[in-house]
């Protein structure tokens, strides 16, 4: 049946959910990476130390914005990244989506795994529909996340500015 109803939901929100979960794992995998090869070569290349720290004055910084997650955390979001890097990833993702749910549809035409289930074109239709979900919900997540950076600092600034104050006396 390709009319939408209650399994196509399901379909599309598993596919978004595996889409975000799997930009998240990618993204991190990548990252950690990432840090683990800058790490060896600020550090002389002396193999994976992963307590050696990245920062002082003779290392360049490579984050923007004091999050307080520290220079080397994997959450952080660096700048020299190329611009096809998270377009890449959000494919990526939506691909395994993708790849997961038509195994699920061609699992149910042949009753591999489990039966009682139907193959469709439709669950295929809302598993595409939910790739794209998850694409444009990882897209609004990237393009708060600055926002959402910069209302945080103002806060320590103020709360910082706040704990300088010196305490009113009560008269």
């Amino acid at each position: 049946m390709l009319i939408a109803g209650e399994d196509k939901l399901y379909h599309a929100l598993a596919s978004a959910f595996i889409t975000c979960l799997t930009f998240a794992l990618t993204f991190l995998a990548s990252e950690r990476f990432y840090h683990r090869r800058l790490r060896n070569r600020t550090s002389g290349g002396e193999g994976n130390n992963d307590d050696v720290e990245v920062g002082g004055s003779s290392s360049p910084s490579i984050m923007h914005g004091d999050d307080g997650l520290g220079e080397n955390n994997c959450l952080r979001f660096p700048r020299d990244r190329p611009r096809w890097y998270y377009p890449i990833l959000m494919a990526l993702s939506a691909f395994v989506a993708l790849a997961i749910g038509i195994t699920k549809e061609v699992f149910d035409a042949y009753d591999v795994v489990w039966t009682g289930g139907d193959a469709s074109l439709g669950d295929v239709l809302a598993d595409s529909v939910g790739a794209i979900m998850g694409i444009l919900l990882i897209f609004v997540a990237l393009r708060i996340r600055p926002c959402i950076s910069r209302i945080a600092m103002r806060v320590r600034d103020v709360r910082a500015r706040a704990s300088d104050e010196p305490a009113a006396r009560p008269q």
